[in-house]
């Protein structure tokens, strides 16, 4: 039975990738995808969203939730990376339709199906955050949330501490970490340990597809962002490695543990703090990937886009 997912991002080229594997995969039933502020502004975020399932026109449209401005969002941001849109700058936009907000798409979905989905976060944390403070006997009817954030290392990506999706709204991570929710976290410290060469853009769809049409665009600007700014040949793509970590758990290995978000200004702001000592005197909140079979993960990704790629133009 495919397993029911609601996809919580902020497109982004890499976001977008996932988002277009969990509409086609056999595996899920992809009952909602809701955006939030992060690689760019709301507004941008859910016009990228919107353009992209309009893109893709998948068989069963899932529903759309919208993000709304964060507060104390800083000033970065990873438009060097995914272009001044977030897509590349592929001008996909679209008139925005009339959608709920992200937080009141997410109630409804959970409502519709207790206990039995799993929310993947892919990016910061803002909607998750509000649904548990406006609807929070809706926490014990989620199934689970797979987080991509975080460093146990201590090594980030957007300061030298911080990874960004946790740097870019720590109060609201701080919230969902605090919370009664089951919670696996794909931090860094793994999803950089899977790297895609070139070599991954023959595994595309074809151009006469719809994802393809997309995809062969877009990856890429994200190869030559990655040479001029990080002097890299290879890429990540964390977002997908967090939605295979829902798929194929026995991947990965893992590690309960016990984190704390710094939430002040400053230096620190947005590091995840891992109580290691022994003994630990911190209670453990968090299942966490420490391991993974990087191959494994590449192959399923490869196989899953092969289903993206059934739709043609």
């Amino acid at each position: 039975m495919p397993r029911k997912i609601l996809i919580d991002c902020d497109p982004g080229i890499d976001d977008a990738i996932a988002v277009c594997l969990a509409l086609f995969h056999t595996e899920i039933e992809l009952v909602g995808v809701t955006a939030c502020e992060g690689a760019v502004a709301a507004r941008q975020v859910n016009q990228n969203l919107e353009s992209i399932i309009n893109l893709l026109d998948p068989p069963k449209r899932p529903r759309l939730g919208m993000a709304t401005a964060c507060a104390n969002a800083p000033a970065e941001n990873v438009r060097y990376l995914h272009g001044s849109d977030g897509l590349a700058n592929l001008s996909l936009q679209i008139e925005l339709q009339r959608s709920l907000p992200a937080e009141k798409v997410m109630a409804e979905c959970i409502r519709n199906h207790p206990n039995d989905l799993t929310i993947v976060c892919l990016g910061p944390l803002t909607n998750v955050a509000s649904l548990l403070r406006h609807h929070p006997h809706l926490a014990s009817s989620i199934n689970r949330l797979v987080i991509a954030g975080g460093s146990v290392s201590g090594i980030g990506n957007v300061t030298p501490c911080a990874e960004f999706n946790v740097y870019f709204d720590p109060v609201s991570a701080q919230q969902v970490f605090k919370s009664a929710t089951t919670k696996s976290l794909v931090p860094l410290d793994v999803s950089t340990e899977v790297r895609f060469d070139l070599g991954f853009l023959e595994h595309l769809p074809s151009l006469q597809t719809r994802a393809g049409a997309f995809l062969r665009p877009a990856l890429p600007v994200l190869f030559r962002a990655f040479r001029q700014h990080h002097a890299m040949e290879e890429i990540f793509l964390r977002d997908l490695i967090a939605l295979i970590a829902c798929l194929h758990p026995e991947y990965f290995q893992w590690e309960e543990m016990a984190c704390e978000i710094e939430t002040q200004s400053g230096l620190t702001r947005g590091m995840t703090i891992f109580d290691r000592r022994y003994p630990a005197e911190w209670t453990n909140n968090v299942e966490v990937a420490t391991a993974v079979e990087s191959h494994l993960v590449k192959d399923a990704i490869i196989e899953g886009l092969r289903w993206a790629g059934q739709k043609t133009q």
